[in-house]
């Protein structure tokens, strides 16, 4: 199970530069509430998924994916045991609480089952079509009912995107595509509750939630707009400093950034994520497995859509989620499902070497 193995530099490097970024804003949104504990947690998270980020390099990776139904069969039962054993945080029931910690089964539960999606879908027809369907209903109906919307959707594009990848019959995702028509209006109405309705209500008209559900977002654009071209200065932010600003060190770290380093340093964060984004994408066309293949654009469609969900909702572009930024939001559960992840593409690529 265990071979010798190269190191992939600049995807190494890649991570290792969000993750200093990361610390770097972390450290002052946590400085401003004066919970400075939270940042030694996130070194020691980050210490933690690094180390699993180099170590499983020295996997074989058909090793490796051979364990994925039994990790996604658990991650299902682990998803069912927070109804029993969960603590509920906010009205969510979303963590475990262990002495070392929260930890959250709905990370574990996208990983593993883009795992079980590539086993799946290597092989083509209706049938295996129709049973990826059901792998990643399971879990998303499981996080929908803690409630969590933002990551339930956060499985539905993963499972679209390796479907997609997969070059299954166009007719299998126009069908789809027309369900998903008529359900969305018919969810909206009598599947979410009523904050969840909200929310996506004052996504599109902020004045009128202005001092309830969009009150979140309208502070956010507030202080990424006070950061102009170069910020207020690092730890100098009045949003992040004195509190105006909510959910600083998870939500909305995104703000904290754009205030204290302004547009220069939020674009220099995109144009990592987009550089890391380019090297997944050369990874992938690199690979002549279908099943890596698969995988690879599982990763990649989990870590854009957080992303790209988490900016754009700090700025206003999209409805609120909860979605963490990777390698920047506190919380261990994601930091380390975030580095396993691009540890197996790190697997994939060094095999390329």
């Amino acid at each position: 199970m265990l071979r010798k193995a190269k190191i992939d530099y600049e995807l190494t490097v890649l991570v290792v530069i969000l993750t200093i970024f990361g610390l770097f804003i972390l450290k002052s949104a946590v400085y401003s509430e004066n919970i400075e504990v939270l940042f030694k947690k996130q070194i020691i998270w980050d210490l933690v998924g690094f180390s699993l980020f180099i170590l499983i390099v020295f996997f074989n990776f058909n090793s490796l994916i051979s364990y994925f139904p039994a990790l996604y069969v658990f991650s299902v039962i682990m998803l069912i045991g927070l109804f029993f054993f969960g603590e509920r945080i906010s009205g969510a029931i979303r963590w475990y609480n262990f002495p070392v910690g929260s930890f959250q089964p709905s990370e574990f539960a996208k990983i593993s089952t883009i795992g079980f999606l590539g086993i799946i879908l290597k092989n083509k027809g209706l049938k295996n079509f129709i049973l990826s369907m059901i792998v990643m209903v399971i879990p998303a109906a499981l996080v929908i009912l803690e409630p969590d919307l933002g990551t339930a959707i956060v499985f539905f594009i993963i499972w679209f995107v390796m479907i997609w990848v997969g070059n299954f019959n166009k007719k299998y995702i126009m069908g789809v595509i027309l369900i998903l028509s008529v359900m969305i209006p018919l969810f909206f109405f009598f599947g979410l509750k009523d904050y969840q309705r909200a929310r996506i209500l004052s996504f599109l008209n902020p004045n009128a939630y202005k001092y309830n559900e969009a009150y979140h977002l309208i502070q956010s654009i507030r202080t990424v707009g006070s950061g102009g071209l170069s910020g207020r200065g690092y730890m100098r932010g009045p949003s992040n400093l004195y509190g105006y600003l909510p959910a600083d060190h998870t939500d909305f770290i995104f703000a904290v950034l754009a205030e204290e380093l302004g547009f220069l340093g939020t674009t220099s964060l995109i144009i990592l994520y987009l550089l890391l984004y380019f090297k997944i994408y050369r990874i992938f066309k690199k690979t002549v497995f279908e099943e890596q293949k698969l995988i690879i654009s599982g990763i990649f469609a989990m870590i854009a859509m957080h992303s790209i969900q988490n900016i754009g909702m700090n700025l206003g572009l999209l409805p609120i989620t909860g979605l963490p930024l990777p390698f920047f939001t506190y919380g261990g559960s994601s930091t380390i499902f975030f580095f396993l992840s691009l540890g197996l593409i790190h697997n994939i690529s060094v095999k390329l070497q």
